[in-house]
Order: structure tokens, then C-alpha cells, then sequence
């Protein structure tokens, strides 16, 4: 085995001059092989962070400490995770119909909020897919080349 380091390679845990080598990378963990000993080992990038944010909350105000546990739990829990068309079409129809209310806003800006929104949603169910096909896909209308949104706000 080639027992060379290079730069940013972990120190092997078994060998104290071994160092891995990069096998590859299953979600959020770096696999490794020693080059001297040949142990294979992981490391979790989201693991290093997860002690270096918890050192930095030990050095704030405990009213602060929770939150910052609690943000970063929030976000290593959404790393690994995967979500339904359903899901995702739910969420931003949820979002795009609570900031619309919030905003108060006219029948255009809606419109364009919908159209943003399905326009996401046709992209992500066909990546070859452009917004004429969209426009199609969710409205059951031919957009026009020249101005494919000139529509929006029409009845307004």
C-alpha cells in the first residue's frame, strides 16, 4: 500500500503514521482505507461540526446554548432526508398562499406567485421541461413565444 500522505487526509485511528486514503462519500460521511495498515474508517464531516458548534455555545450566554443546539439538530435532520411531490407541493402552495396573505398583495404578483410555485413543481417532475411547458402543463393554455406571461393579471 502506498503509505504517502496527502494534504487533508485523516490520521489513521489504529496506526499511529498511517493516513487514509478517500474511498468515496455515502451522504454526509467521507469512507477512508489506511494506507499503512489498510483499517477502513469514516468521517463525518456533520460530526466535526456538531462538536465544533457545541463548543461555541459552551463560550455564549446560556439563554443562547438551546437555541443553537436546537437549530443545529434542525438542520443535521434534514440532511439525510427526502420528501414526496405531495410534500414539496404542499409546502410551497402552504408558503406562497401565507406570504400572498400577509402581503396583501394584487392579482398579478399572485398570479406570478402560482406561477412560480408550478412552474417549481413541473421542473422538478421533468428537468427538460421550460416554462411554455409549465405554462401548459398548469394553466391548459398556449403561451405566447414573444411574452409567455403577458396573461398574468388579465382579469384584474
Amino acid at each position: 500500500m502506498n503509505a504517502e500522505a496527502q494534504p487533508g487526509d485523516p490520521d489513521c485511528p489504529v496506526c499511529p503514521d498511517g493516513h487514509g486514503e478517500l474511498l468515496g462519500q455515502l451522504g454526509h460521511t467521507d469512507h477512508y482505507r489506511c494506507r499503512q495498515c489498510g483499517f477502513t474508517f469514516s468521517v463525518s464531516p456533520i460530526a466535526d461540526a456538531e462538536a465544533l458548534i457545541a463548543s461555541r455555545a459552551e463560550a455564549m450566554p446560556p439563554a443562547h446554548q438551546a437555541g443553537i443546539v436546537r437549530a443545529w439538530a434542525w438542520y443535521v435532520a434534514l440532511q439525510d432526508r427526502t420528501f414526496t411531490t405531495a410534500q414539496v407541493s404542499g409546502a410551497l402552495n402552504r408558503a406562497a398562499d401565507d406570504i400572498m396573505d400577509a402581503a396583501d398583495v394584487m392579482e398579478p404578483v399572485r398570479d406570478a406567485i402560482n406561477l412560480l410555485v408550478n412552474t417549481t413543481l413541473t421542473y422538478l417532475g421533468d428537468p427538460d421541461a421550460d416554462l411554455a411547458d409549465a405554462i401548459k402543463a398548469n394553466y391548459q393554455i398556449e403561451p405566447d413565444a414573444t411574452g409567455p406571461v403577458d396573461w398574468i393579471g388579465e382579469n384584474s
